[in-house]
C-alpha cells in the first residue's frame, strides 16, 4: 500500500477522538478545551515527522528522488551530476606598447563576477588580446560579445577598462539539475550500455557538462562511421564553438568501440524568422507565443528532421490569450539537413484586420 501523508486536520480529529475515548469522554471536543489544546499541539508535531517520512518515501525510488538521494541513486549505475563549466573567452585591452599583464590578473563585471587571465600578456601596438576564465562557474559567468570588463588594481601603462571580443565569453554551465539527470539516469537503467548503440553516444555526449541535447547519426561517412552533432540550449549561443566540440570528441573517443571511425560536429544555425498577424496583437501574448515557438524548437528541432508547419501553427495557437492568428512566414514546413539545427530568429509582429 502506498504511503498517503494525513493533513495537518485529519490528524487533529483523530488525535481528539482518541483522547476523548481513552477518558471516557462524550460530545464535541470544544477548540478552546484541554483535549482541543492537547489535539493541535500533538498533531502540529507529528505532522513534520510525517513531513519527514514523506520525503524518505520519495527518496526511495530513483523516478522521486531529488538532491543527494538521487546522486546517490545515479552514482549506481556510475552517472554523476554535471558540474558547473566557467565561461571563458578572449578581451582586448589598451595601454602603451612593453606594458605587461600577468597571468591570474582579476577583471571584474559590472554586476561583481570576477575573471582571472589565464597567461601572461604585453601590449603590442597599442593592445593585447588576453585570455580569461571566469571564477564562478554557471551560465551567468557568460557575456556578450563587446560588454566590459575593468581591472580590479590598477597596471602600469594599461587602461583600466577591457571589452570583449568577437566571440563573447562563453561555455559557462550551471550544475545540472535534477529533471536533467534523472533523465539520464533513467536512459541509462532502459537502454543499457551495448557496446557502442546509438544511445551510447548519445549518452557520451550528454555526460560534458552544457551539452543539452545530442544527435547521433550511423553510418554517416559510409560503413563503419558515426557521426555525433549537439547543441548547448543554455550557453549564450546553442551552437558550440572549438573548444566545446573538442571536449565532447574527446569524452567519444575514450568511450567508442575501437573499429568507429567518430565525427564529431557543431551543427550550422539556421535562423527562422517569422511573420505572425496576431490577435490581440499586444505584449503579453506576443511573449506567450514566443515562448511556444521557442520550446517547440528545443523539442523538434534536430538535425535532418522536419518541424511541420501544422506544429508550428499549434504552438502558435496555445499561446496564453492569443484568439486568431495568420502566420505569414515561414510558408512551409522547415526542413533541416543532417549537419544543420533550426533556432527562432526575428518575429515581425502585426495585427489581423
Amino acid at each position: 500500500m502506498a504511503f498517503s501523508r494525513p493533513t495537518l486536520h485529519q490528524l487533529i480529529e483523530r488525535i481528539g477522538t482518541d483522547l476523548k475515548t481513552r477518558l471516557g469522554l462524550s460530545g464535541a471536543v470544544l477548540r478552546r478545551s484541554v483535549i482541543g489544546i492537547l489535539a493541535h499541539v500533538y498533531a502540529a508535531a507529528v505532522h513534520s515527522l510525517y513531513g519527514y517520512l514523506d520525503t524518505l518515501a520519495r527518496q526511495a525510488h530513483p523516478l522521486t528522488a531529488v538532491g543527494r538521494f538521487l546522486d546517490r541513486w545515479a552514482s549506481l549505475w556510475k552517472i554523476t551530476r554535471k558540474s558547473a563549466s566557467v565561461a571563458s573567452g578572449v578581451v582586448t585591452l589598451k595601454g602603451t606598447d612593453g606594458s605587461t599583464i600577468l597571468s591570474g590578473t582579476i577583471l571584474q563585471r559590472d554586476d561583481g563576477l570576477e575573471y582571472k587571465t589565464t597567461k601572461r600578456e604585453t601590449i603590442t601596438i597599442g593592445f593585447a588580446s588576453v585570455s580569461v576564465l571566469a571564477i564562478e562557474g554557471g551560465t551567468k559567468s557568460n557575456a556578450q560579445a563587446g560588454s566590459r570588463l575593468s581591472l580590479i588594481s590598477p597596471i602600469e601603462g594599461v587602461q583600466t577598462v577591457a571589452v570583449i571580443d568577437s566571440n563573447g565569453l562563453v561555455n559557462g554551465a550551471d550544475i545540472e539539475n535534477d529533471t536533467d539527470l534523472r533523465a539520464r539516469l533513467i536512459a541509462r537503467i532502459q537502454t543499457p550500455p551495448q557496446g557502442g548503440t546509438v544511445e551510447d553516444y548519445r549518452q557520451w555526449a550528454l555526460s560534458v557538462p552544457g551539452v543539452t541535447r545530442a544527435f547521433v547519426f550511423e553510418n554517416y561517412l559510409g560503413g563503419g562511421t558515426v557521426g555525433v552533432s549537439f547543441v548547448t540550449d543554455n550557453a549564450v549561443s546553442i551552437i558550440p564553438d572549438f573548444s566545446k566540440v573538442a571536449e565532447v570528441r574527446a569524452v567519444v573517443e575514450m568511450n567508442r568501440p575501437l573499429m568507429v571511425d567518430v565525427s564529431v560536429f557543431a551543427p550550422i544555425n539556421v535562423g527562422v524568422n517569422f511573420t505572425i498577424r496576431l490577435s490581440p496583437n499586444v505584449n503579453d501574448v506576443q511573449q506567450a507565443v514566443r515562448n511556444e515557438l521557442q520550446d517547440l524548437f528545443r523539442r523538434e528541432s534536430q538535425p535532418g528532421k522536419t518541424i511541420l508547419l501544422s506544429h508550428i501553427n499549434e504552438a502558435i495557437s496555445i499561446g496564453a490569450g492569443e484568439m486568431d492568428h495568420v502566420l505569414v512566414l515561414p510558408a512551409s514546413s522547415i526542413v533541416l539537413a543532417e549537419n544543420e539545427i533550426a533556432t527562432l530568429g526575428n518575429i515581425s509582429w502585426g495585427s489581423i484586420l
